[in-house]
This record gives C-alpha cells, sequence and structure tokens, in this order.
C-alpha cells in the first residue's frame, strides 16, 4: 500500500510539472506537497495527530534523498505546506486556494472528510493541481466529473465490500 501511495504521489506530481510551459520546465528546488489536517474543530481528536504523521514521512523520504523524477533525472526532496483547516468547510476551501495561488504547490493532499474535501476539491480542479483524496468517500466529490482529483478509498456504498471479500476468500 505504501509503495502504491508512493507511486501515485511520483505520478501525480510528474503529470503536475510535465504541464508546465516548456521554459518553466527546470527542474524544481523540491516537491512541494500541500494539504490541510483539522488540528482544532471536531475531527481534531481523530486527525490532529496526521501533521506529525506527514512530517515525519516527508523526513523519511528526504533521509534517502527526496523522490526521482525521471524527466529532470534527479531526486528531489520533498516541502511540505500544512495548515489547520479548523475541521471547516469554508476554511478547508481557503487553505487549498492559497495552496495553489501562494504557495504554488506541485500536489494537493485532501482533508479528512467528505464535507471538507468536497469544498477543498475545487482548487486543485479550477488550478489544474493533481488532488488526492486521502479520508472522503461520498460519490458527490466523484461525480462532478472533475479531472484533477483522485480517490484512495472506496466510495461510501463499496466502503466494506472488500472486507466481505477477504472473508469469502478465506471460507
Amino acid at each position: 500500500m505504501r509503495k502504491r501511495l508512493l507511486a501515485l504521489v511520483i505520478c501525480l506530481v510528474a503529470v503536475s510539472l510535465l504541464g508546465m510551459p516548456e521554459g518553466a520546465r527546470s527542474a524544481p528546488k523540491a516537491i512541494h506537497i500541500g494539504a490541510t489536517v483539522s488540528q482544532t474543530g471536531h475531527f481534531s481528536s481523530e486527525i490532529g495527530p496526521f501533521k506529525r504523521l506527514m512530517n515525519v514521512w516527508v523526513d523519511l523520504v528526504n533521509e534517502q534523498g527526496g523522490i526521482m523524477l525521471k524527466e529532470y533525472n534527479k531526486r528531489l526532496p520533498i516541502k511540505f505546506t500544512i495548515y489547520d483547516d479548523k475541521s471547516d468547510q469554508a476554511t478547508a476551501k481557503k487553505y487549498y486556494e492559497r495552496l495553489v495561488t501562494v504557495d504554488k504547490v506541485h500536489l494537493l493532499l485532501g482533508p479528512y472528510s467528505s464535507p471538507l474535501t468536497l469544498a477543498a476539491s475545487t482548487a486543485g480542479e479550477n488550478h489544474k493541481v493533481p488532488f488526492i483524496a486521502i479520508c472522503a468517500n461520498s460519490p458527490k466529490i466523484y461525480t462532478r466529473g472533475f479531472k484533477w482529483i483522485v480517490a484512495v478509498i472506496d466510495l461510501g456504498p463499496r466502503y466494506t465490500y472488500r472486507y466481505w471479500d477477504m472473508i469469502k476468500d478465506e471460507a
């Protein structure tokens, strides 16, 4: 699972960087990833510690030299920018817009919950920045015709199917 997620991140970053105009294709100093984490508000007890997890992941990847991008034939470190969305849709939307327009991230990792992701994912779509929806499974998110979003968990109506498949396979 970890290798698949890393491969997905690499592919999405490459797509994002390839979409740049020809003159802007010199290697960036780092792969800039943006996200929000509900460090305050009603989701904070469930998801608040994820900021620390994200930073530890970045440190581990960077200690190994970063991520290899074949287009530039070099390893690039990861830079993470993370804001507190306060478990609030409007705040999440505001910060994802900022991540794209001010911080100039190459990749967005979605917030916790379908309601926050529904609001935040418009920034990725409007600015053509890949958006990985990490913890969102509402079909409403994925039936809008967006091209710059990808889910990593099953949709809500299918959420438990894999568990039943595992049980069935063991029987």
